[in-house]
């Protein structure tokens, strides 16, 4: 799956992602491993974009959703460039609960998970 590239999209953030103000506020922290990110994929304008979807690893860091154990969607732009490109996002704000709409979310081809052991997302 590759991002889809949004020409109007800035680190101010585009929002059209959220259906809902509810749960913004209580983001949940994590931390996102960049070394399963890659530039052309997942960053291309140089931040991961909010609203991204992301699974947990086995090592409990964030990384790129698999269409497998959705974690949520990061809350922010973050980002990166080459000098952290193979680190890590310390206290990245994950969107686990809320509402949200499945076609503005920032990544070709995401469609919204027929389960959510992990979430709670509405998805319209």
């Amino acid at each position: 799956m590759a991002l889809i590239t949004n020409s109007t999209s800035n680190l101010g953030g585009d929002q059209s992602w959220l259906a809902s103000a509810h749960a913004i506020w209580n983001g949940r922290s994590v931390t996102v491993d960049l070394s399963k990110f890659t530039k052309e994929t997942h960053y291309p304008q140089g931040f991961i974009p909010q609203g991204f979807p992301v699974t947990i690893g086995e090592d409990g860091l964030a990384v790129p959703y698999d269409g497998t154990n959705l974690a949520g969607h990061l809350l922010n732009d973050y980002p990166v460039d080459a000098v952290n490109a193979t680190g890590k996002i310390e206290a990245a704000a994950l969107l686990d609960h809320g509402r949200v709409v499945a076609s503005k979310v920032p990544f070709q081809g995401f469609k919204a998970p027929a389960t959510q052991a992990n979430t709670t997302i509405n998805y319209l």
